[in-house]
């Protein structure tokens, strides 16, 4: 299964998210500074049931978008 991630933010300190399938063990990571340009990454990981793990400091806006 293709994952397609895309940040966007006003937040100007390193941050990250990761991507788990918890069933198969399949990860899939990236860091941002969200108040750079918009960033995307695709992943590859086996279907199944996927958790979505990410660190927003208070004060923080980003969003995450997840397409597959």
């Amino acid at each position: 299964m293709q994952v397609h991630i895309d940040v966007s933010g006003s937040f100007r300190n390193p941050t990250e998210w990761t991507l788990l399938n918890l069933k198969d063990g399949g990860e899939c990571s990236g860091s941002f500074v969200p108040a750079d340009e918009g960033r995307n990454w695709t992943c590859t990981l086996p279907a199944g049931t996927l958790t979505l793990v990410t660190f927003r400091p208070p004060g923080a806006s980003a969003e995450i978008a997840v397409r597959w």
